[in-house]
């Protein structure tokens, strides 16, 4: 049987909860199959931004925040929002990062300030029993939430078997 969306979006909570407390601050705990795939898609994401400091970035599906710790080694200046339906996943991202004035975790399913860039990195992986209708309109609606949030681009990955 099909999930409708907020079904959906409960059980993608749930998922990663489960990662993030079987495999911790890890890849795995945020459903990558190693850290070198995650820096992989990393890079891809990151093309859209500027190749100078000062700019705004939400990070959708943020997980514990490590786009964050790839950011800050790319770039020593911008603000970084980390968003994520999981409370697990915000709970590790505040406890490892903080929150600070240029940095911000809050959970959600979108984001809710205006900024520069926005990104979503395996947000669009995990499916589970969500019919075609509700996934597909997902993906539009999440797409529209990232262009309407954003002044300058955004970026995200999907896989498909």
């Amino acid at each position: 049987m099909a999930i409708e969306k907020a079904e959906f979006l409960k059980e993608v909570e749930n998922y990663y909860t489960e990662k993030i407390n079987t495999h911790g601050l890890t890849a795995k705990g945020v459903d990558w199959n190693g850290s070198q795939s995650q820096l992989v898609r990393f890079e891809q994401l990151i093309r859209l931004c500027p190749t100078h400091d000062g700019f705004s970035i939400t990070d959708l599906g943020c997980g514990y925040g490590a786009f964050y710790e790839f950011m800050s080694e790319k770039f020593p200046l911008f603000s970084y929002y980390g968003v994520d339906v999981s409370p697990a996943m915000i709970e590790a991202a505040k406890q490892k990062h903080g929150n600070h004035n240029h940095i911000s975790f809050s959970i959600g399913n979108a984001p809710s300030i205006l900024v520069d860039y926005t990104v979503a990195s395996g947000i669009f992986n995990v499916r589970l029993d969500c019919s075609s209708s509700v996934w597909s309109k997902y993906i539009e609606d999440t797409l529209g939430v990232m262009n309407r949030f954003c002044r300058l681009g955004f970026s995200f990955n999907c896989l498909t078997s």
